[in-house]
């Protein structure tokens, strides 16, 4: 009796796992460059203390208590003053949503999708 070492289903298993992985690396790596539009908003003590655009280095002294760096689109917390410095060793962030919180100085660094409220784009779906 002849044994076949590759079947039909497994042809089948193979492509599905390859189309799965050609997909995610579009995904993943076709994107829109994540800076375009986006910005660094800062809230200190639940008040808006600034936004700068995430396609401009800069580096942000924010009430004496904690200094934020923009480099190449991305957003760390450089330096606090806090006891635990969690939020020094948190991962920069990038990408819309994301955020970093210094409790202690009630400080949050969080990107947006644009400058304000006004200038992004309102659409009801219908």
């Amino acid at each position: 009796m002849k044994h076949k070492i590759i079947q039909k289903n497994d042809i089948l298993l193979i492509s599905a796992i390859l189309l799965a992985a050609c997909f995610l690396a579009v995904f993943f790596f076709a994107k829109e460059d994540s800076t375009e539009g986006a910005f660094l908003e800062i809230t200190a003590d639940g008040e808006l203390y600034g936004r700068y655009p995430l396609n401009e280095d800069a580096v942000i002294d924010i009430n004496g208590t904690n200094v934020c760096e923009i480099s190449n689109g991305h957003v760390s917390m450089i330096e606090a003053d806090c006891a635990d410095k969690s939020c020094v060793r948190m991962k920069e962030i990038s990408f819309e949503g994301e955020s970093i919180i210094c409790l202690p100085n009630r400080i949050v660094l969080k990107i947006t999708g644009c400058a304000s409220a006004e200038e992004g784009v309102d659409t009801v779906a219908g």
